[in-house]
């Protein structure tokens, strides 16, 4: 290969590993927006159900689920596998959330809800969950096979140690506590933004 071919072929790769740059970053950034108008569309959802009576707008359960759902509108863009494996990584080794949150157990001793109400707000909580999941699995290109890798590991291990446990349920248990994980960043990320509009706008 002679030097005008050499330089031919790096400029070519280059142009290419560009061209792919460019073509993930607008994946990213539309798979983003739509993750964060799903969100704005279980807020009204939300909203339009309390309006419709169905519960307080008053209502502690109400008032987390829409914190929860504002948060991590606010914080869609930072939602990544990235973010959640170096936030699980942190939080084993250097603990910073001592306590999670868990909305259903929260929903669930809610004596200010019907029934009705207590399963419609844990379905709205799920479906942001599962958005949240997909949202993860779609932008990552090594999340979804570690997730396979890790499933595959928990099948074996339990096979092998003779449990009668269901796999699908300690892996959507494993999930539930990462998702929680990420919930609680996105809120105290607004918090903290909130708390220094505030104390920008008193000086």
């Amino acid at each position: 290969m002679n030097h005008s071919s050499e330089i031919a072929a790096v400029l070519y790769t280059g142009a290419g590993l560009v061209a792919l740059w460019f073509t993930l970053s607008c994946y990213r950034t539309a798979a983003t927006d739509k993750f964060r108008q799903d969100l704005f569309a279980l807020r009204a959802d939300l909203f339009d159900y309390a309006r419709a009576g169905g519960v307080r707008f008053d209502n502690r359960s109400y008032a987390r689920l829409r914190n929860l759902l504002n948060s991590m509108i606010r914080f869609a863009h930072e939602v990544s596998f990235v973010r959640l494996a170096a936030a699980i990584v942190a939080e084993h080794f250097k603990p910073v959330f001592h306590y999670l949150p868990n909305f259903v157990k929260e929903v669930e001793t809610d004596c200010d809800l019907s029934d009705e109400a207590r399963k419609r707000l844990t379905d709205i909580h799920e479906r942001m969950y599962k958005l949240t999941f997909a949202h993860i699995l779609s932008t990552s290109v090594v999340a979804l096979p570690l997730l396979v890798v890790y499933a595959g590991y928990r099948l074996c291990r339990d096979l092998i140690s003779g449990s009668n446990r269901i796999p699908e349920k300690i892996l959507d248990h494993r999930l539930n506590d990462h998702i929680q994980l990420i919930e609680q960043q996105a809120v105290e990320t607004r918090d903290e933004q909130m708390r220094e509009r505030f104390a920008t706008a008193g000086v």
